[in-house]
């Protein structure tokens, strides 16, 4: 003899690294039907490349200095701004800018990229602490 059972889903509890489907057996008494699925995963953004002091003189740019950043898991593109005074690039010899690039995702991932940063020639004021803001929808990472 052949028995079909017939679930109905309740409700699905998110945890860190899985998750639990609940179901009723809707042929004959309540009956807990728990899956897990260890596939839930945790957007990443990786960034790395210490940076020093900088040092210019008015109306000149500053020596580059570089970081990378790489992201995995994303459903966003990662946007890095620059901070007041600052301008960054992709390549470090052109496409400067002083307000955000942004590193396309692929499936997820963002391969790692190196970013250059400098002041601007045309920056007059600076602050001691350089914030650079490196954020995706899902993570907002600051480096100090």
């Amino acid at each position: 003899m052949r028995t079909t059972f017939k679930f109905l889903l309740l409700s699905i509890v998110f945890c860190t690294n899985s998750y639990f489907a609940n179901a009723i057996n809707s042929s004959t008494s309540i009956k807990p039907l728990v899956e897990t699925y260890s596939d839930i995963v945790t957007p990443t953004i990786t960034v790395s490349g210490p940076l020093t002091n900088f040092t210019t003189c008015s109306g000149s740019a500053s020596a580059s200095q570089t970081f990378t950043v790489s992201g995995s898991d994303l459903s966003a593109n990662i946007v890095i701004t620059a901070p007041v005074g600052y301008e960054i690039s992709i390549n470090g010899t052109s496409g400067w800018v002083t307000t955000t690039l942004t590193l396309p995702q692929t499936s997820g991932i963002v391969s790692s990229t190196t970013i250059y940063i400098r002041i601007a020639a045309t920056t007059t004021t600076i602050t001691n602490v350089l914030t650079i803001s490196i954020a995706s929808i899902q993570l907002h990472l600051l480096l100090l």
